[in-house]
């Protein structure tokens, strides 16, 4: 008996199995959107996948001031006309934006992760809103003893 040509599926053959239920990320994505508390460890997952986290002291490269994250999205979460009115650089949707606290000034950012990068002065922060997030400032990190 003749083998089968190259690039032929025969009866029995091996070859790429076609299965068209989820695997992988998608199916993880549709599992968490079922039940919250798989929903809640997804969404810590991809926080961690971040550059920055949560009480990490930054600094905007493109504006010169220093911060301290307070929010995590892993992609842009603003509106459309906020992008096309403030982010002017047109930096990645796709990637992961930062909320921060603006040392010396009251006000909040919202920042595209290529602007920032790790401000290494140890110096605190000063901003109105800190005692509302932490409670703890070590090694250049800030936290909150009710995380622990």
């Amino acid at each position: 008996m003749a083998s089968p040509r190259r690039g032929s599926q025969s009866k029995g053959s091996v070859g790429p199995r076609k299965d068209h239920r989820l695997s992988g990320p998608r199916a993880i994505v549709t599992a968490a959107a079922s039940y919250p508390a798989i929903t809640d460890i997804f969404e810590r997952l991809k926080a961690a996948m971040s550059t920055f986290t949560i009480g990490q002291m930054v600094h905007h490269r493109k504006f010169d001031y220093r911060g301290v994250v307070v929010g995590v999205d892993q992609a842009f979460q603003g509106s459309a006309e906020w992008y096309d009115n403030v982010a002017r650089s047109r930096p990645p949707k796709d990637k992961p934006w930062y909320h921060v606290l603006v040392h010396g000034a009251s006000h909040r950012t919202y920042v595209a992760e290529r602007h920032l990068e790790p401000d290494v002065s140890g110096e605190p922060i000063k901003h109105p809103e800190m005692d509302d997030f932490f409670d703890q400032f070590r090694g250049g990190v800030y936290s909150n003893s009710l995380w622990n």
